[in-house]
């Protein structure tokens, strides 16, 4: 599509005064008129011909399959085509949710084509794709424009962000000065699996000592422990109706994917095996406990087929499936949500069953916005009838919380940015403890 730019109007509306004096000149009066069309024309039908068509254009897209949420990701658009010198360029590439449309790029063309860089990125999880790429050129004069729309249907991946999420874990252990780590640690006191022996000193635990070993050695020696590893951790994720409500934009599903895979990674690290499992009405996604820190790829694989879905969830038929599949004994991390007493009754149900042969860690999200409501001025009816429901509701999440820990289960309730953390912090807890 050929279109004059905004500086063929200009001049065009400069001319227009120039034409109307030509019209009133009896004589010679068209003649003028003429060379002024014809001064305008020519340029703008030279600018014309030095603009390639689709035809003689061929472009190379260089892009990645999969993006980072939250991450900018440069690539680069190559376009062929003989061009003369002075052509300018506009590259926009159409996208489809959920990557964020890249701004424009403007370069300028060299005589063998065009090279722009555009910034692609994403804000939540999901499946989009790269649509078409629209690449306006204009002449060497700026008289015209040629739009030429270039099928491209390049489906990109959004995923959590692996290695921003590898800095987070890393905090924490330096925070809590973890002593569970990539490679084996040595301390007393904790550990359940024997390590080695060493000289007593002074300041250590007496009950350590192996006086068996002294006697042989006749020196004082006392055992070292190490923390067991080889654990299953088993990431449940909820993927049904009250996990698709976002919390400043995100879906609480994808906040916490992108927290159950900050826990994986430190949960690989320590030694342990980790697995997925996606649930809502029914079971959606089984990846069996895995160990080694190469297996993160592939439960960031597993996590791209989680959906929310405007269903609700199925706890009783997804956790009986769940407690059928765990053949020895794992940490079960649940991250789901519920609205209230009543709705979350076959929930309780379901993780005490749960909680009688394995570790139970419930995970959810804490709104923002009903906090805001609850302790918002009652200026008004309206204000006031808000400020009571929120309180209410919050006030059912809390009688439900303190069930779950009467019941042997850890409940973690925190803000979105906090969650990954929280999680993390309960796990090496309970590795210390040997809960697991």
């Amino acid at each position: 599509m050929i279109r004059p730019t905004p500086r063929f109007v200009v001049l065009l509306a400069a001319a227009v005064p120039a034409a109307i004096v030509a019209a009133r000149v009896p004589r010679g009066g068209l003649a003028v008129w003429v060379v002024s069309v014809a001064a305008l024309a020519l340029p703008a039908a030279y600018d014309a011909a030095r603009l390639p068509g689709r035809r003689r254009m061929s472009l190379h897209l260089d892009a990645p399959r999969q993006i980072g949420i939250g991450t900018a990701v440069r690539s680069r658009v190559t376009i062929e085509a003989a061009l003369a010198g002075g052509t300018r360029a506009e590259v926009v590439v159409e996208t489809s949710d959920p990557i964020e449309p890249p701004p424009p790029s403007i370069v300028r063309a060299s005589a063998t084509g065009v090279l722009a860089e555009i910034a692609l990125s994403a804000r939540r999880r999901g499946r989009g794709a790269l649509l078409r790429c629209w690449v306006s050129l204009t002449g060497p004069l700026g008289l015209v424009c040629r739009t030429t729309v270039i099928p491209l249907d390049l489906a990109i991946e959004a995923i959590p962000e692996v290695s921003r999420s590898a800095r987070d874990p890393l905090r924490a252990f330096e925070a809590r000065d973890a002593r569970v780590g990539v490679k084996v640690e040595r301390y007393d006191g904790e550990g359940s699996e024997f390590e080695s022996l060493r000289e007593f000193r002074v300041g250590d635990d007496h009950r350590t000592i192996d006086w068996k070993a002294s006697a042989r050695h006749r020196a004082l020696l006392r055992r070292q422990f190490r923390a067991e590893r080889d654990h299953d951790v088993v990431l449940a994720v909820d993927s049904g109706r009250l996990m698709a409500e976002r919390i400043d934009g995100v879906p609480k599903l994808d906040v916490s994917v992108a927290a159950a895979l900050r826990l994986a990674l430190v949960a690989l690290g320590t030694g342990d095996r980790v697995g997925l499992f996606g649930f809502d009405e029914r079971p959606r996604v089984v990846a069996p406990p895995r160990g080694g820190v190469r297996s993160l790829a592939g439960l960031v694989k597993a996590t791209s087929a989680l959906e929310p879905r405007e269903v609700d969830t199925n706890f009783t038929l997804s956790l009986s499936t769940l407690l059928e599949s765990l053949k020895r004994r794992a940490l079960v991390v649940v991250l789901t949500d519920f609205s209230d007493t009543i709705s979350a009754e076959l929930m309780l149900e379901n993780l005490v069953r749960l909680r009688r042969r394995h570790a139970v860690v419930f995970a959810a999200l804490d709104d923002p916005a009903l906090q805001a409501m609850e302790l918002a001025p009652p200026y008004g009816r309206s204000a006031l009838d808000r400020a009571v429901l929120a309180g209410t509701i919050r006030r059912e999440r809390r009688i439900v919380l303190d069930r779950l820990k009467r019941m042997g289960v850890t409940p973690i309730v925190t803000p979105a940015e906090r969650l990954g953390a929280a999680m993390i912090d309960r796990y090496l807890e309970l590795k210390r403890r040997e809960a697991v």
